[in-house]
């Protein structure tokens, strides 16, 4: 009697834990799949940078020029926020990061540019990708 309960019993506590470990891996599995936060654009299968509008080009009289753009960070129609965008600035040869905003968007602003930026080719990329980088070059204007 005692050997049969003891039996029943293990049977009972095998049953549970493996039932406890399939929904475990289920949710694992589920949310995994799901894009948030600052690590949406790992799963994203659109992941795109948008420059909105044209790009600013200021001199100001002094033989220097400000260089102001603005754009976005989209996965599909939807934005990316709080992630690293990295842009290459051609006339100085250097890199700024910066994090997008709640709405996925990004400003960049460089002034006391010595050469005039136009016609250069600004190189915007997505930084920590899993896969891929994801780049968008464009001259400005």
């Amino acid at each position: 009697m005692i050997k049969n309960t003891a039996i029943f019993l293990t049977i009972l506590l095998l049953s549970f834990l493996t039932s406890c470990q399939q929904e475990q891996n289920q949710q694992t599995s589920t949310d995994d799949n799901q894009p948030h936060g600052e690590n949406m654009y790992y799963n994203c299968l659109e992941t795109n940078i948008v420059i909105n509008g044209k790009s600013t080009v200021e001199d100001n009289e002094r033989g220097q020029w400000s260089v102001t753009f603005e754009g976005t960070l989209l996965c599909g129609d939807s934005p990316i926020p709080n992630a690293e965008v990295n842009v290459k600035f051609p006339m100085r040869n250097t890199d700024l990061s910066i994090k997008t905003k709640e709405k996925g968007d990004f400003v960049v602003k460089l002034s006391r540019v010595e050469e005039n930026p136009r016609g250069l080719d600004f190189v915007v990329t997505l930084m920590g990708t899993k896969d891929a980088t994801i780049t968008k070059t464009f001259k400005v204007e």
